[in-house]
């Protein structure tokens, strides 16, 4: 009963043991995609799953990872195929999802003793600051405009030369060690019809459209000012504003009024000032829509832009006369001449114009904000950065005495003999055996055994005193040997048989003589350097490793 008890005790302990030591975390091994410096293992593990990581650097978004076994490996790589699950030659990916500090990849089991080359291909989002993006902005815009412009029209030839210079200028910008990812191989080229090149062609044909419809109008502009009408028309107006007292109160006090005082920028601004501009030589009025002149202190100066304020300022003031002005005696003070081309050139081409101005300022707006939120399209288009990490170690287990042999202690019996022994022993296994290892990992008929078989030599030691009076330890004060193999049952428990080689009296008690006696034996053992690692579970089973 005694025995039963101990054999109890001792397989509730093993299932104990193999629960607590299924729950050890993966092993994590840091890399320095920088450098290719791999820290945190002394070796990369075998047998079982690992993680790579690395920290989250600026600007990074996505990391995908490929490794297989390395040019070097001298061995024939079809002895690898071992385990179902290795995941050599299998992409990974992992993508910045905005809150991450940290990069992880969990890689499956490796052969031991074997060097693999890991690549990591980097993609990274250029700085939305650095100049060569900004400028790609504006020279693609500039390469659209040109399209527009072109005199040969909008054809597939001139888009297809567009969409070429683009091309060089995205090129032109990568910046050096990277490179342009092509989907499956093909180099990728913009289209005009793809966001946001899409929206830039829509500004800049508005655009275009714009300009030559100013064009047109300027020139017909040009012409009405030149015609006699209007000098007749300046000349009257000069001669007015030397004496107001001609027109009517109500008339006067107009034209002594502010222009515009809805107009914040030239709210002070009277309509005498405004007709100091419209007396101005005809073509500063043309000048001034078009944008190369601005009023500034009470005079007319150079500009490179057009000043919309003055714009309104100008038509405001010609719409107020456009229904002429009484004179004291109640008469018109315009001729009927002077209204007609006032009509024509506040009506049909200075507010027009001015719309127009008005429309392109707003397009120039558009242009700025669709160049602000222009996207990345270096990240969009995989713009990678590759690194390559050499791990040519012998894995973690070069830190040991050698790979192949284990420790185990455990119980003997022989059958028969009504003899229990406790069993300390060394196995030694066919390849490498991690210990952490789950043995399910292990699919292949051949390396399902390799994994599992060895062959065990140890020492016993009677754990109660031998019923049978005749039995003598092989080693005096040690304890005697056993010879066999074992099979793992798991990563802790191992069954094994053999034969245990002892003295053993002779039948005759009056002689004082032994002879060696070979008898088979069976033992249920488990990993001693678990048990250690466990620390009191170990000590109340009264072994020391």
């Amino acid at each position: 009963m005694a025995l039963k008890s101990f054999f109890t005790l001792l397989l509730s302990t093993i299932i104990l043991l193999t629960g607590i030591a299924q729950t050890k975390p993966l092993s994590e091994v840091s890399v320095d995609l920088g450098s290719g410096v791999t820290t945190g293992a002394l070796g990369l593990p075998y047998d079982v799953p690992f993680r790579l990581k690395g920290a989250v650097t600026a600007n990074l978004r996505k990391i995908n990872l490929t490794y297989e076994v390395s040019s070097s490996y001298t061995g024939k790589k079809s002895k690898l195929q071992w385990t179902s699950r290795g995941g050599a030659g299998d992409e990974l990916e992992w993508e910045y999802a905005g809150d991450q500090t940290e990069w992880r990849f969990q890689v499956g089991p490796l052969h031991p003793n074997v060097p693999y080359t890991f690549k990591f291909k980097v993609t990274r989002v250029p700085d939305a600051k650095t100049p060569e993006k900004e400028k790609f902005k504006v020279e693609s815009y500039k390469i659209l405009e040109s399209l527009f412009n072109n005199p040969a029209g909008i054809s597939p030839t001139t888009v297809s030369g567009a969409e070429s210079q683009i091309n060089q200028q995205m090129a032109a910008i990568v910046p050096p060690g990277q490179t342009i990812e092509y989907p499956n191989g093909n180099p990728y080229i913009i289209h005009l019809t793809d966001p946001p090149f899409s929206d830039l062609v829509d500004v800049a044909r508005t655009a275009r459209n714009n300009r030559q419809l100013l064009i047109g109008r300027f020139t017909s502009l040009g012409n009405a000012l030149s015609r006699s009408s209007f000098s007749d028309f300046q000349a009257r107006l000069m001669l007015l504003m030397t004496n107001l007292s001609v027109l009517d109160p109500a008339d006067k006090a107009l034209m002594e009024s502010l222009a515009h005082a809805a107009n914040n920028k030239y709210k002070a601004v009277t309509m005498a000032n405004v007709a100091d501009i419209v007396k101005q030589p005809n073509h500063r009025i043309k000048e001034t829509f078009e944008g190369t002149y601005t009023y500034n202190n009470g005079s007319l100066q150079a500009s490179t832009a057009v000043d919309h304020d003055l714009l309104q300022l100008e038509i405001n003031f010609f719409y107020k006369l456009i229904n002429n002005l009484k004179k004291t005696d109640g008469t018109n003070y315009f001729s009927a001449a002077d209204i007609a081309i006032l009509r024509i050139l506040t009506i049909t081409f200075l507010d027009p114009i001015a719309v127009t101005q008005k429309n392109n300022q707003t397009e120039d707006e558009v242009i700025k904000q669709v160049l602000a939120k222009f996207p990345d399209v270096l990240a969009d288009k995989l713009m990678s950065a590759t690194y390559i990490v050499h791990d040519q170690s012998f894995i973690d287990a070069i830190s040991q005495s050698s790979p192949y042999i284990g420790l185990d202690a455990g119980l003997s019996y022989i059958p028969g003999y009504n003899q229990l022994f406790i069993y300390e022993g060394v196995n030694f296994y066919f390849m490498p055996i991690n210990k952490d290892a789950p043995l399910s990992y292990f699919h292949k008929r051949r390396y399902w055994w390799l994994k599992r078989l060895s062959i065990h030599f140890g020492v016993t030691q009677a754990l109660i005193k031998p019923e049978n009076r005749r039995y003598i330890d092989l080693i005096d004060g040690i304890g005697s040997i056993i010879l066999g193999a074992g099979l793992r049952v798991n990563r802790i428990v191992r069954l094994n048989a053999g034969y245990i080689f002892f003295y053993e009296k002779d039948n005759n008690p009056l002689k004082d003589k032994k002879h060696l006696t070979i008898m088979p034996q069976l033992s249920l053992t488990f990993d001693i350097n678990i048990v250690k690692a466990l620390g009191n579970i170990g000590k109340r089973l009264a072994i020391n490793p």
